[in-house]
């Protein structure tokens, strides 16, 4: 069996405590209206009977009985009566007329006193027998039918009763519309906590009018957030561990390769140089060249191992970020693997001086201007843009190549993740280390025309400064390097 819930809970008991309320209330009121009715019935009986008593005098003195069956006759057309009775002194009975059917009745007697006692009684009506008035000459009941009166407290009573009905349910609607209005806010939490129960993170309460229901939603919200936050802020520090665990194996996997592998390469680069001098061979012959070519690939690849898994704590210097790039764009037109790739400049013509590690970041943006070169087949053009935005610096290199494939793009700054078919898939994730321990990022996009565009953001403290470099006044804190 289901338990009730809160808002049927509070019905229940609102209902318990207005209907008690009112059902006392109305027992209580209807007992007083009903000793109000019959206080002032029972009043106007004891008129009628005295006002026979004063005026049946004479009657009873003459023992004129048609005189008593007129004052009878016409007391009778007052509402109730239904029966009159005269006595003498003695008890007899001078009128009797009372109806058959009288029903339920009450009667009310009085003593018929002489002209002279009725009038010291009324100028004295303190007075009693025993102080000289004693001039009793007969007596008068009068019937009352209880019909009517009865009928009247049942009326005012079913009335009562049903007014009462209507309070205590006008009663119980408001205390529903009130009661609703600080329940439905609380339903409506339970079903955002079985939201996000669910997986749904982003749902949020909607804040209520009422103050209190308003600072709950509120509340709510503001733990959904630092949930969300602290998931975030662990998710990352999940990562970092993976990442921690990554470079570590990758640093003993580098180690090996250089033991393993560099020695013996150095043993075959000597050992072909011998072969050149004995068989007299140049560099151009087919053989020759392709030997030397994966000769250079594998050391490349040694070194990228290297430089990723140990890649030291940064040296922190105050370099011109504009003026590294621009050096390091010459640097790679000059080298010979840069083919018929076009390097475009537009850099900007100010000074951007930062604390950071210029050699790393060398290595950074020789990585993006190489991984663009790739895409481009080492041919075409290659754009490559600084300059300064929301007070942070940026570099941009665009490349015309393929563009980077819709469902890898969140993965291409994985550590050995690549599409190309030659390449250990470390020089974007290399740039994008060196952006994280400068707290910048690195970002990738595809364009609108064929191609991707690459992204280094220094922020927040990579802004235009004069000083020189080494200068430390530019007012940025040093970023915490990663391990």
């Amino acid at each position: 069996m289901k338990t009730p819930g809160f808002h049927f809970r509070l019905l229940i008991t609102a209902f318990v405590l207005i209907g008690g309320a009112v059902f006392i209330m109305g027992y209580l009121g209807l007992g007083m209206m009903r000793s109000y009715v019959q206080d002032r019935f029972e009043e106007r009986n004891h008129f009628l009977s005295g006002y026979l008593a004063r005026n049946a005098e004479l009657g009873i003195l003459i023992n004129d009985e048609r005189m008593l069956g007129r004052l009878a006759e016409g007391l009778k057309s007052e509402p109730d009566v239904v029966g009159v009775e005269i006595f003498d002194s003695t008890g007899r009975a001078i009128l009797a007329r009372v109806e058959d059917d009288t029903g339920e009745y009450t009667v009310s007697r009085a003593e018929v006193h002489t002209r002279q006692v009725q009038d010291e009684r009324l100028m004295s009506p303190g007075l009693t027998e025993n102080e000289g008035y004693s001039g009793v000459i007969g007596e008068v009941a009068v019937y009352f039918s209880l019909h009517e009166v009865q009928g009247l407290q049942r009326s005012l009573a079913w009335k009562f009763g049903l007014l009462s009905v209507v309070v205590a349910l006008l009663s119980i609607c408001c205390f529903y519309v009130i009661s609703r209005s600080l329940v439905v806010p609380v339903n409506r939490l339970a079903r955002i906590a079985e939201k996000i129960a669910g997986g749904d993170r982003k749902v949020r309460a909607q804040p209520d009018r009422i103050p209190e229901t308003r600072e709950l939603a509120l509340a709510f919200n503001s733990m959904l957030d630092s949930l969300d936050r602290s998931s975030k802020e662990l998710e990352q520090a999940y990562q970092d561990m993976a990442r921690q665990r990554t470079m570590a194996e990758l640093g003993r996997f580098a180690m090996l390769i250089a033991h393993e592998v560099k020695n013996p390469l150095g043993i075959i680069k000597s050992s072909l140089d011998v072969l050149k001098d004995e068989a007299g061979l140049d560099d151009d012959h087919p053989m020759v060249h392709y030997i030397e070519d994966e000769i250079r690939r594998i050391s490349r690849l040694l070194e990228d191992f290297l430089a990723f898994s140990r890649p030291g704590r940064p040296e922190w210097q105050s370099p011109d970020l504009n003026q590294l790039v621009q050096e390091c764009v010459h640097r790679f037109e000059i080298q010979e693997e840069a083919g018929n790739v076009e390097l475009v400049l537009s850099a900007d013509p100010g000074t951007a001086v930062t604390r950071a590690d210029p050699d790393l970041l060398a290595k950074a943006v020789y990585n993006l201007l190489k991984n663009a070169a790739e895409a481009n087949d080492w041919t075409g053009k290659i754009f490559v843009r600084t300059g300064t935005k929301n007070s942070g610096w940026f570099l941009e290199v665009e490349d015309q190549g393929p563009g980077i494939p819709y469902s890898m793009e969140e993965h291409i700054f994985e550590p050995f993740f690549t599409t190309k078919s030659r390449g250990s898939g470390l020089g974007l994730a290399f740039a994008s280390y060196v952006a994280d321990i400068h707290g910048g990022r690195l970002e990738g996009h595809n364009k609108t025309d064929p191609g991707a565009v690459f992204r280094l953001l220094m922020e927040p403290a990579n802004v235009p400064c004069e000083h020189a470099a080494g200068d430390n006044t530019c007012g940025w804190a040093d970023p915490e390097p990663r391990e």
